[in-house]
């Protein structure tokens, strides 16, 4: 009984597709399911003829509802089973070595064993396959007795044909990947040699071919052929042999034929697919590797022949791959050449070039072949001297100069014969001028002192010793002298006299006056003006005849002027000096307004200026702006009448760059006669504010100094504060506001002056009590970014930069910023005069936005009651709203104007301002802005806003509106006025709001319209009933008793004329008389 215990030596498998059963397996009962083969030493294969093979057939029971039953297999009968396989095609049979178990289960395994014969050789181990399925069988009973059976179900047995289903084209051991490699082989081939060997060119050396490892004593004789890759390198015999039977190994001899790499192959003949391949690697001797050079020492002059050597090589032998040498050594314009050379196989000569290029120069060339077969070979070579070439002057020019002028001389050379080459030594060259004078360097200057003709010689020599001269000639003349100096007039104290002057010829030649100054007649001469240390240009001057008009115009920076000198002639520059340190720009009245400022916007004289008639005017020089220093165009002139706020100006730290400002007093304070921000006559904005600005400090400067831009452009980073404005214009971007109103505010938007005094309005009153919203950006809650309001205030281009600039409201008073700046009002505050009323509302009630005091003014003589505490009681709906006579109670002396009591305080213009906050606070009204709060906050110059005959603080006292009703009404529509027709009489008693109001006195103080101060008209209160007598103060609209006497307020108001008396009904309030108060009131 066989046991498998571990798959670990199963090699090949017919693979799962056996488990699909056909018509074949159903009908025997027990199949075969697997064949698993396997050899004794565990190897993938079998290469010697001892190795034994051993197949395992899986059998398996489809009788059972489970396909893959084990059974328990038994043989009945007689004689022996065998097992048939192929092998490459080839007819085998295993016998039979008992029946097994996988791990001790199920004996359900059948053994076969194989003993290899000498000539098995093969890879494709196969079933074999019959015609139809049913003559398909691996096991061959050899007596029909033989019967193979499952000993638990006897009826289940093996059938002869059909053993195993059909698969594909065949069943093959090989469709299992497990199988693919296994091969029985008895032809492998072995060499110790396989990873190469090594000879020399005309040697000999061995190669061993044996039997595989395990396989050498097989019986069967190996049959060899032996071939080489390239017999041109190396070749091998004998080209046949055999390892006879008790030989495991073969000897080969390898001959070298020429240097070279190439394999030599020995093949099983009998099997070809059995090879052994062995690289073979062939040197040359020591005689072939040998390499001679022909000149062994190559001289040469430098650039001979255009530089080119030849050089030969001769090598010992050739050899058929070829060769290239590499070519190492030169020297970038010294020796140059090939960096290579190949030479053809076979090939025992070739030539490269060499170039010799700079003289007296020695190097050393090296040959190296990189494959290793040929020595390294050294060539000297060693470059002779040439004398440079000079290509200019040409020997013989002649020359022309004046005395005193200064004359070039230059020259070209070349250190290259025949000049083919680029200059490589340095050259030097030697003047000698003719006067015992001297001077080196390709180019040169020479001054003659006297007339005459002179030989100059020039020498040019290499750097290897090579010398080559020159010879020319130069005629010396008498000349003109051009005399040029700084200029200065008398009473500009702005003029620099330190500049100086060049001459430059039409060769584009320049010299120093101060060396020479003689010229040619008709010479063509520029002259150039030089600033000196703090020197600007301004003009040149002349005496009138040789200089152009543009040159002579004032201010110019024009430093350059050309002309023809046709006799001796003195001219002049006149150059400015800067008026403030650091400033750069010239200034020649000293009036800190620079030239070129005062030449933009100032009146320049059109035509040439000739400062030597004089009484010229206008063209002289005391009548253009760059000379006044005083009045229209000096520092303090006002050509366009601007002016600036009146305020004073502070130094605080700069917020743009380090250092400090000095900036305008903001907010300016409040005065009696106070005038707010209107530009101020006494303040002008004079020409040097606008075109320095402001005084700055900034660190490196030595103290408080106005820098400017000669006309800066809005977005320059150099522009500071300068207004940069037209001094011409009250208004230079053209929105309507002057240029020192919108500076005042640009710059302190700038440098963030008082920056928590930038307020808006708060339509919902939300920060009221904090002064109002903020405007900057860099504060919470702001409106506008920094940039945005720098760019509405800038006086040079706010209108370009934000179009319709002068209808906005930034602060949203209710005032545009065009109104604000004809008012006087602050444009980026809503409470210029800080009373706690917008300034547009103030304007459009009336009052002054310049003036605080008319805050507690109470012009109209309207009265309320202290506390504002207003609880309103809607006798219709029952609901509670606001009104102060729930806070108070009702008095009829209270909240009007005819009653002096303690509690009836004057109602302000500021407290009817703050109608609006009442309502909001009270939830009647989200927020009150400039469009809406006519129809929430009352007049302060009319005591009856609503025309209701009743008073504004009264109807707030008892919980009426007291202005007129908005255009879309909110909820509390009830409360609105004003109340004219239809009067509602909310506590049924018979009289109305107005009539609960109308009284004796009232109609007493109030006969007539009367006129108060110089505010306008107070509106009188007339009785709604004439014939009233008696009722002398209010009664209580929302209480038809208001004096608790059970007596409705109206009751009797048509009993006898001339009287205000109960009706004569008795005894009405039961108080055991029939004589009553008939006033409601009391």
């Amino acid at each position: 009984m066989k046991h498998i215990s571990s798959l670990k030596f199963l090699i090949a498998s017919l693979a799962a597709a056996l488990l699909c059963l056909g018509a074949d397996t159903a009908s025997a009962q027990l199949y075969i399911r697997d064949v698993f083969v396997y050899t004794d030493d565990g190897a993938p294969d079998c290469t010697a003829e001892t190795d034994r093979l051993t197949f395992v057939v899986d059998v398996r029971n489809n009788s059972s509802p489970n396909p893959l039953y084990q059974p328990e297999v038994e043989l009945v009968g007689t004689g022996t089973p065998t097992l048939a396989f192929n092998l490459q095609g080839v007819p085998r049979t295993a016998v039979f070595d008992g029946v097994g178990s996988l791990n001790d289960g199920e004996e359900n395994l059948l053994f076969f064993v194989y003993n290899p014969t000498p000539t098995d050789y093969g890879t494709g181990l196969t079933l074999p396959n019959g015609g139809t399925s049913n003559q398909k069988k691996a096991i061959i009973f050899d007596d029909a007795t033989l019967t193979i059976r499952d000993k638990n179900m006897p009826a289940s047995v093996l059938g002869e044909n059909g053993q195993y289903p059909q698969v594909g084209a065949a069943s093959l051991f090989n469709a299992d990947p497990y199988n693919a490699a296994f091969e029985i082989n008895m032809y492998r081939l072995e060499s110790p040699q396989a990873s190469g060997i090594t000879v020399a060119a005309g040697g000999t050396a061995q190669i061993i071919v044996k039997r595989a490892a395990g396989a050498e004593a097989n019986t069967v004789p190996l049959n060899l052929l032996a071939q080489t890759g390239n017999a041109g390198i190396a070749t091998i015999s004998p080209t046949s042999a055999t390892i006879a039977t008790g030989q495991s190994s073969f000897i080969f001899n390898i001959a070298g034929v020429s240097p070279g790499v190439t394999n030599v192959t020995i093949y099983a003949q009998d099997h070809v697919q059995e090879f052994v391949t062995i690289p073979v690697t062939v040197n040359l001797s020591a005689t072939a590797r040998l390499v001679t050079l022909t000149p062994s020492t190559l001289v040469a002059a430098e650039n001979n022949k255009g530089g080119m050597q030849q050089v030969r090589v001769s090598l010992g032998a050739g050899i058929p791959s070829g060769v290239t040498f590499n070519i190492t050594g030169y020297s970038p314009n010294v020796v140059e050449g090939d960096a290579s050379l190949p030479i053809a196989p076979n090939q025992t000569e070739g030539y490269f070039f060499v170039k010799t290029i700079d003289g007296q120069a020695t190097r050393t060339l090296t040959l190296t072949d990189p494959s290793g077969y040929y020595e390294t070979k050294y060539l000297s070579v060693v470059v002779s001297n040439m004398p440079p070439v000079v290509l200019s002057p040409a020997e013989g020019s002649q020359y022309t100069t004046v005395v005193n002028k200064e004359i070039g001389f230059s020259a070209t050379a070349d250190d290259a014969a025949n000049n083919l080459s680029v200059v490589n030594d340095p050259l030097t060259y030697t003047w000698q001028f003719g006067d015992n004078t001297s001077a080196t360097g390709p180019a040169v200057t020479h001054r003659y002192a006297a007339p005459g003709n002179y030989t100059v010689v020039l020498t040019v020599t290499d750097g290897d010793g090579g010398v080559t001269p020159r010879t020319f000639s130069v005629e010396v003349q008498a000349g003109n002298i051009l005399n040029l100096a700084p200029y200065s007039i008398s009473g500009l104290a702005g003029a620099c006299l330190d500049g100086t002057f060049q001459y430059i010829n039409p060769a584009g030649e320049v010299w120093d006056p101060v060396l020479g100054n003689f010229f040619a007649d008709g010479e063509g001469v520029k002259i150039r003006a030089i600033l000196g240390a703090d020197c600007y240009p301004f003009a040149w001057v002349d005496n009138g005849s040789t200089l152009s008009a543009p040159l002579r115009i004032m201010p110019g920076s024009a430093l350059e002027a050309t002309f023809s000198v046709n006799d001796s002639m003195d001219i002049y520059y006149l150059f400015s000096r800067e008026f403030y340190p650091f400033d750069n720009f010239g200034d020649v009245d000293q009036d800190g307004l620079s030239d070129t400022w005062e030449a933009a916007w100032g009146k320049v004289a059109p035509q040439p200026q000739n400062f030597f008639v004089s009484g010229s005017a206008p063209d002289s020089i005391g009548q253009i702006a760059s000379t006044i220093a005083s009045g229209d165009y000096g520092a303090s002139g006002n050509l366009d009448a601007d002016a600036l706020p009146m305020a004073g100006t502070m130094a605080i730290p700069n917020v743009v760059e380090p250092g400090q400002v000095r900036v305008f007093e903001y907010p300016i304070a409040w005065a009696d006669g106070w005038t707010g921000y209107l530009p101020s006559p006494a303040n002008p904005f004079v020409n040097i504010v606008e075109y320095r600005g402001l005084e700055e400090n900034r660190g490196g400067a030595d103290g408080w100094v106005r820098y400017a831009m000669q006309r800066p452009v809005a977005t320059s980073p150099l522009r500071g504060n300068d207004p940069a404005t037209d001094p011409t214009l009250l208004d230079t971007d053209g929105d309507g506001m002057g240029d020192g109103w919108e500076y005042y505010f640009w710059t302190t938007i700038m440098y963030e002056v008082s920056n928590l005094v930038w307020r808006a309005y708060d339509p919902s009153f939300a920060t009221y009590d904090d002064g109002g919203i903020p405007l900057l950006d860099t504060l919470p809650g702001g409106l506008y970014p920094k940039q945005t309001l720098l760019d509405m205030f800038d006086p040079m281009v706010g209108r370009a930069t934000s179009p319709g600039i002068e209808n906005i409201d930034l602060d949203q008073d209710g005032l545009t910023n065009l109104e604000e700046y004809l008012l006087g009002t602050n444009p980026i505050h809503w409470d210029t005069d800080g009373d706690g009323m917008p300034d547009g509302w103030e304007v459009e009630m009336g009052l002054d936005p310049l003036d605080p005091r008319d805050a507690t003014a109470n012009d109209d003589l309207d009265r309320m009651v202290d506390g504002h505490a207003m609880v309103y009681i809607d006798a219709l709906a029952v609901q509670t709203y606001w009104n102060g006579e729930a806070a108070f109670g009702f008095n009829p002396t209270y909240a009007w104007e005819g009653s002096d009591v303690e509690e009836n305080l004057q109602f302000t213009a500021l407290e009817e301002f703050l109608v609006a906050r009442y309502y909001i606070e009270m939830g009647v009204v989200a927020q009150v802005d400039s469009a809406s709060w006519i129809y929430w906050t009352t007049d302060p110059l009319d005591n009856d806003t609503d025309q209701d005959g009743m008073p504004d603080g009264w109807e707030l006292y008892v919980g009426l509106p007291p202005m007129f009703r908005p255009p879309q009404p909110p909820p509390y529509d009830i409360q609105l006025g004003p109340i004219l027709n239809d009067p509602p009489d909310f506590d049924f008693d018979g009289l109305s709001t107005a009539q609960e109001f109308a009284n004796t006195t009232v109609a007493a103080l109030r006969a007539a319209d009367v006129a108060i101060g110089t505010n306008g008209f107070i509106r009188a209160f007339p009785m709604p009933f004439p014939e009233w007598t008696n009722k002398r103060m209010p009664s209580d609209p929302w209480n038809r008793d208001t004096d608790g006497d059970s007596i409705i307020d109206g009751g009797g108001m048509d009993v006898g004329p001339g009287e205000y008396i109960e009706p004569a009904l008795g005894d009405l309030n039961a108080d055991g008389s029939t004589l009553v108060n008939l006033n409601p009131c009391s």
